[in-house]
Formats: structure tokens, C-alpha cells, sequence
């Protein structure tokens, strides 16, 4: 802000009204220019062809993927088989991920492997845009990491619901398109319902005092507790058809630098007078799920997943020293994490 005034006052317009037209002119190129590096970015992340790798390396394809593929050749969508969807249906079914499979492989005569392209593109340009935007492109090659691989190419579903998202969380966009938004990525997956709760909180807590990050915590806390212990009892009541789930848990040792993220945000909201991002608050909230799902056996990987972007930004906010400290722990973490995925390791 401060260099676009500068170079308005430096150029010798003698007419005010130049300036604004030279600011939004200004503000556009570098609008399409963020467009452009992010879709290209998006388009490159894809050349190495990772799910071949993961199967290649595995020996089994990655499994949502798969289980995706397998309705669309099966004709094995939920619209196939049910017709008359009450209104809780259309969440509870996910209607709208199904019909746009259906959509995109019947009638615009899509593949399944050019669907989950367009998807998986959609996604990772949402992803570098937002972190191009926010931090800037150097912290671009952060995004290259197992969980975003993972998220983007076989968690399609929850990946596409978060995406559409991040086009009005932060506020960016008016009441009435937030809701129908929120409302259209909830028919897509319903965990988005937990997402919403924590963006509200992310927006609701924003003074910077130690109450407010408790109170972050202690949502994060209880969204922990009623996706873990109480996950049975709550699908239930809705009639939700998923109240059993694979053992998806994660050990400590694995989830050790988000645990180590948090504290490093709480240590900041306790002896720095400083205003956190809303990234970083809603970080604090996704992070203080991960902590309790240790202890409870919740699935940790998806939720830093889904909120990969702002967790790099919220390392960012942390400032100075510290954010340094945090990404030379997260740089080897990550080497890790692909030793993993690579089976180099374990």
C-alpha cells in the first residue's frame, strides 16, 4: 500500500483522478498475475503422476480415489439408487458430490481420471493462490508435502467442499453468497459443518488475549470430543449412514510439530501484545483438535490437510525469530513425512 502511494506521488500526475485509476490498474495486474502463477503452479504439482507413484509404491491405489472410480464404473452413485431425498438427506447423502460425478461422466462424457484432474487442479490452485497472496511465492514449494498429496488427489471430496470455501471464509464476499456457499460444500461433504464452526470461532475470538485463545482451544477441544468418543451418538441421531470408521488415528511422534505449532501460538497469545491473523486463529482451533485427538484416537491428517494454507500463514504471523525457529523445524519435519510416504521409513 504504502509503494503504490509513493510511486502515484512520484509519477507527476497533475490530475487527482489518474491516481485511482493507476492504483486499481496496478491492482488488477497483480490480481492476474497471482491467477496465473497459482493455475500454473496447480498444472505443474501434477506432472510427476502421484497417484501412479503411491501405487507404485504401495502396490494398491489410493483409496478414495479408488472407491470414487469404482461408483462411476459401477453406476454405484447414491443418485442411482435413491430417488426421493428428504432435506437432511441431501447432507447426510452428500447429493452434491454425487451428482456431479454423475454429471461430469454422463452427460459432459468425462473420465473418471479427467474428473479428478479438473478437481485436483481446482484444489491446488485455491491452495498456492491462497498462500501466494498471503505470504508470498517463496513459501509456494511448502504446499509440495505428503499431506496436501494425499488431500488433493485422493481425498477429492472433503478437498473440493474446502475449496469452494476458501472463496468467502475470510469474509471476503457478502452474507447471502457465504451461506449458499457454506450450504453447497455441506451437500458435498458434511464435516464442513465442523470447518464452519471453526471459522466463526476464528472470527468471533479476535482481541488479542489469553481468553481468546483458550476459547479458540477449547472449541477445538470439544469438536475432539464429538468427533471421537461421541462421533456414534451424534451420527446416529441424524441417521447418518457413517457411524463406523476404519481406525484412522495418528501417534504422537507423527503429529509432533503441530502440537509444537500450537505452542508456540499460545506462548505468543500469553506474553505478546499482538494481534493474531484470522488464519492463525483458526490454525489454533484445527491445531488444538489434532492435540486432543491423541489422546482420544480422532483422525488428525485430514483436518492439517484441509487447512494446510493457513497453517503456513499462521507459522508466517508468527513473526521474526520465531517464524523462522518454526519453519526450520517444519523444512526436515516435511523430509521426513516424505521418507515416509516413500517408505524410505517404517
Amino acid at each position: 500500500m504504502i509503494g503504490d502511494r509513493m510511486s502515484q506521488i512520484s509519477s507527476g500526475s497533475e490530475t487527482g483522478c489518474s491516481y485511482p485509476n493507476r492504483s486499481k490498474s496496478a491492482d488488477l495486474k497483480r490480481n492476474i498475475t497471482y491467477l496465473v502463477v497459482s493455475f500454473v503452479f496447480a498444472i505443474v504439482y501434477q506432472v510427476p503422476g502421484w497417484p501412479n507413484i503411491f501405487e507404485d509404491i504401495n502396490g494398491y491405489p489410493m483409496v478414495d480415489r479408488a472407491v470414487y472410480e469404482n461408483l462411476l464404473l459401477t453406476r454405484n452413485l447414491v443418485i442411482d439408487y435413491i430417488h426421493d431425498f428428504t432435506p437432511i438427506m441431501y447432507f447426510t447423502f452428500e447429493w452434491s458430490w454425487h451428482s456431479l460425478l454423475a454429471y461430469l461422466n454422463r452427460v459432459v462424457g468425462l473420465s473418471a481420471d479427467q474428473i479428478f484432474f479438473l478437481i485436483t487442479t481446482f484444489i491446488l490452485w485455491r491452495f498456492s493462490f491462497d498462500v501466494l497472496t498471503k505470504i508470498g511465492w517463496q513459501y509456494l514449494p511448502l504446499l509440495i508435502n505428503p499431506l496436501v498429496v494425499n488431500f488433493a488427489f485422493s481425498q477429492l471430496r472433503t478437498a473440493l467442499a474446502i475449496a469452494l470455501i476458501s472463496f468467502v471464509w475470510r469474509g471476503q464476499r457478502g452474507i447471502g453468497l457465504t451461506v449458499v456457499i457454506y450450504i453447497l460444500a455441506t451437500t458435498i461433504h458434511t464435516a464442513m459443518i465442523i470447518f464452519l464452526i471453526c471459522h466463526i470461532a476464528s472470527h468471533l475470538f479476535k482481541n488479542n488475549n489469553y481468553f481468546n485463545f483458550l476459547a479458540l482451544a477449547s472449541i477445538g477441544a470439544a469438536i475432539a470430543i464429538a468427533i471421537g468418543p461421541l462421533r456414534e451418538m451424534i451420527l446416529s441421531t441424524i441417521n447418518d449412514r457413517r457411524t463406523d470408521y476404519l481406525d484412522m488415528a495418528s501417534s504422537a511422534a507423527y503429529l509432533s510439530f503441530w502440537i509444537l505449532l500450537l505452542l508456540f501460538h499460545g506462548v505468543i497469545f500469553k506474553f505478546r501484545n499482538r494481534i493474531m491473523s484470522l488464519d492463525a486463529r483458526y490454525s489454533i482451533t484445527i491445531l488444538s483438535i489434532v492435540a486432543i485427538n491423541i489422546l482420544t484416537g480422532g483422525y488428525s491428517t485430514r483436518f492439517i490437510a484441509a487447512s494446510f494454507p493457513s497453517l503456513l500463514i499462521s507459522m508466517k504471523d508468527l513473526g521474526g525469530n520465531r517464524s523462522r525457529m518454526i519453519f526450520s523445524i517444519f523444512i526436515p519435519y516435511t523430509i521426513i513425512l516424505w521418507m515416509y510416504w516413500f517408505r524410505i521409513l517404517g
